[in-house]
């Protein structure tokens, strides 16, 4: 739900109230501020008394239009693809390698998005959302620069996204304002490269490391594993193509 479609009672929420709730939610997590329990009926509420007299009574909601805006606000996957990974990722000066995985957010309520991942064990059931990241030049440091949710299947069970959209979406972000004239080493692991992955990656001169999944490049892994049959061997092959 976007900032046009909230409301708090009859009025409509301005932009201004969602920028104030993400700067308290920032303070809480920065601050992480705790009070002793004790008799008090509402502990959150003595917490962000903290959170107001660090950001001013202008400059924070009250207690209860917080809770509302952080229960009902909601970036869907359309947004937090194209204009919030867009918005990511013009701040940013690629370095040598970004990475790209998945993350699975458990969650079992209400929800149009929700995928079950039988091989993720601790939560099978969520939200899951592809992560391409890069390291801050200046201080080395990991930074998010697209997300990419997924947004659930059809109702003939078939996904909605393929390993196609989701590189074309990681190829478009990282020539975003043709800014580098080379693109960084992409690392991902073995749930994103298939034949047609590989060959989009080839015919964009792209470089990449990425685990595979031995059934689905048996060529590749039979002469492999002709060469491996001692405890603590290894072979490796070169694609010079």
């Amino acid at each position: 739900m976007g900032s046009e479609d909230l409301k708090y009672g009859r009025n409509k929420v301005p932009l201004k109230d969602i920028y104030k709730m993400y700067a308290a939610c920032l303070h809480l997590r920065a601050a992480q501020p705790h009070v002793n329990k004790g008799k008090l009926q509402n502990v959150f509420r003595e917490v962000y008394k903290t959170t107001i007299s660090h950001l001013g009574n202008k400059g924070c909601l009250g207690v209860n239009k917080l809770s509302y805006l952080r229960k009902l606000f909601k970036i869907s996957p359309a947004v937090a693809r194209g204009k919030l990974s867009k918005a990511f990722r013009s701040l940013v000066y690629l370095g040598d390698s970004v990475c790209l995985d998945e993350k699975m957010k458990k969650w079992r309520g209400r929800s149009p998005y929700i995928k079950k991942v039988l091989a993720k064990k601790n939560d099978p059931v969520g939200h899951w959302t592809t992560q391409l990241c890069a390291n801050l030049n200046s201080t080395n440091t990991p930074i998010i620069i697209g997300l990419y949710p997924f947004a659930g299947k059809l109702d003939n069970n078939h996904p909605l996204e393929t390993r196609s959209d989701i590189w074309e979406w990681v190829l478009q972000l990282l020539q975003l304002g043709k800014r580098e004239k080379v693109l960084p080493v992409i690392c991902a692991d073995s749930f994103y490269l298939d034949n047609t992955a590989r060959n989009m990656l080839l015919d964009n001169n792209v470089i990449y490391h990425c685990s595979v999944k031995k059934t689905w490049f048996t060529s590749i892994s039979s002469h492999l594993e002709g060469k491996t049959k001692d405890m603590g061997t290894w072979a490796a092959m070169e694609n010079t193509v």
